[in-house]
């Protein structure tokens, strides 16, 4: 979900279910969003996102923030 205008700034809050893994590939004017998932146990997960350039994020799991910035990068988030 952009939080500002051309998506310079996303939020990705995923809202899982049942569901033990899923990835979504979102076009935006900055260029393509991709966010794969992979739950860990009953509360973690694993993420892997990549943003184009000059776009930042925010990936919030269990009420937490976690920064997100241009390029690839992994979050494993185990509680």
């Amino acid at each position: 979900m952009p939080e500002v205008p051309r998506f310079r700034r996303v939020l990705i809050k995923p809202a899982l279910a049942k569901l033990t893994k899923t990835s979504r590939t979102i076009p935006s004017p900055e260029g393509i969003i991709s966010v794969k998932l992979k739950r860990k146990g009953k509360s973690g997960i694993n993420a892997r996102l990549r943003l184009p350039k000059v776009v930042m994020g925010t990936f919030i799991w269990d009420d937490k923030r976690y920064t997100s910035h241009e390029g690839s990068q992994r979050l494993n988030l185990f509680q």
